[in-house]
C-alpha cells in the first residue's frame, strides 16, 4: 500500500516515526515536540490517516486516536476506552484493562499540554506492548514531564527534520489559508476511526 507524502517536508520526522514504530527496541512512547506551526498535528494526520487504513501492515497500524485539546483525563480516558470498547471510568480502569489485552496497539495522542495527561501518558507507557504517539508543544508542562521520562523525541523545531523548501512552501500556503489548519487536522483524520487490533 503506498503512502502519499506528508505535509509541511516532514519527510524525514515521517521515515523516523515510521522506524520506531518499527523498532522493537525503541522506547514506548515517541514525543512528537517542537512550537506552534512547525507541523507536529500535519504529521500525526498523515500518520493516522495512513496507518488506519484496511491493509496497511501491523507494525503501522494505528489503533485509537485521542484529541486531547482542552481535555480532561477522565475525558480521555473515556475517549480511549470508547474506541475499543473498554468499560472504563478511570484511569486506573483503563490501564487494568488494557493490561489484560498483551496485543501490540498504537495510540495517538494530540495536543497533549497539561501535566495531568502527562502522568496518564506515563502510566499508560508501563505497559509494554503500548505504543504511544504524543503530540505536545515544547515547553509545555506536559512536555516538560515526558521529555525526561526515557522517550524517543522528534523536535520538529530541528531542521534534522524536514525537507526545508518544502516547509517553507507549506507555512506560506498556512499563511494564505490555504495549508493545513493545526489544531484540527488530527481530529479530521481520525473521524470514522478507530478500532483496536
Amino acid at each position: 500500500m503506498r503512502w502519499e507524502r506528508p505535509a509541511a517536508g516532514r519527510e524525514p520526522a515521517a521515515a523516523a516515526l515510521l522506524g520506531w514504530l518499527a523498532d522493537l527496541r525503541a522506547p514506548g512512547l515517541c514525543l512528537v515536540s517542537g512550537s506552534a506551526g512547525s507541523g507536529k498535528s500535519a504529521l500525526l494526520a498523515w500518520l493516522v490517516r495512513h496507518g488506519s487504513r484496511h491493509g496497511t501492515v501491523q507494525e503501522r497500524t494505528v489503533h485509537a486516536v485521542v484529541p486531547c485539546a482542552g481535555a480532561s483525563v477522565r475525558g480521555t480516558v473515556w475517549s480511549i476506552a470508547e474506541q475499543p470498547g473498554i468499560p472504563a471510568r478511570s484511569a486506573g480502569d483503563l490501564v487494568a484493562a488494557l493490561a489484560r489485552d498483551t496485543r501490540r496497539t498504537v495510540i495517538v495522542f494530540a495536543d497533549v499540554h497539561s501535566g495531568s495527561l502527562a502522568q496518564l501518558v506515563l502510566e499508560l507507557k508501563q505497559l509494554p506492548y503500548l505504543r504511544l504517539v504524543v503530540e505536545s508543544c515544547s515547553q509545555s508542562p506536559a512536555h516538560r514531564l515526558l521529555s525526561v521520562a526515557g522517550v524517543a523525541e522528534l523536535d520538529l523545531d530541528l531542521g534534522q527534520w524536514r525537507d526545508q523548501r518544502r516547509f517553507d512552501q507549506w507555512r506560506a500556503s498556512a499563511v494564505k489559508g490555504v495549508g493545513a489548519a493545526e489544531s484540527s487536522a488530527v481530529q479530521e483524520a481520525a473521524i470514522g476511526k478507530v478500532e483496536l487490533c
